[in-house]
């Protein structure tokens, strides 16, 4: 774990070998979430005994972020580290399937008498045709951005 020195607290991680290990494999991967590869790096770094303001410098972030993902790591272990604290977030209220159902609408043909779909006919049609209630232009162009 992490050791605490001195009336300054000071904080110095130690990671355990099989810690170092699965940092090791997240930094080798790349980074797929690229706030647990920026977490994964600052760990590292910390371990190697970078101080906390050339670990912020080096990833242009603040001092005081760094020392919270030691102090994370310390208290709460490497999951909390790397993965952070839960936000509290609003939950979806459009599921898998119906995210799936508008793409493959708009991939497929306008409606007729039309050339192209926009988001106001993909809202109105995805409406129509029962996929959700209601929905937002906003929530359409959001899923239409973000879709595989």
């Amino acid at each position: 774990m992490a050791r605490v020195d001195g009336k300054n607290r000071k904080l110095k991680i130690r990671l355990s070998r099989r810690e170092r290990l699965f940092v090791t494999r997240i930094l080798e991967k790349g980074p797929g979430d690229f706030q647990v590869f920026r977490r994964a790096q600052v760990l590292h770094l910390l371990h190697e005994g970078r101080s906390a303001r050339y670990v912020a410098e080096l990833f242009r972030m603040s001092a005081k972020g760094v020392r919270a993902i030691g102090w994370r790591y310390w208290e709460s272990g490497i999951e909390a580290a790397l993965h952070g604290n839960q936000r509290p977030g609003r939950v979806s209220q459009i599921d898998d399937d119906q995210r799936l159902a508008m793409c493959a609408m708009v991939a497929g043909p306008p409606p007729k008498g039309t050339a192209r779909w926009t988001i106001r006919k993909a809202a109105a049609e995805a409406a129509f045709r029962g996929i959700v209630a209601s929905i937002s232009r906003e929530t359409i162009r959001r899923i239409l951005a973000y879709s595989p």
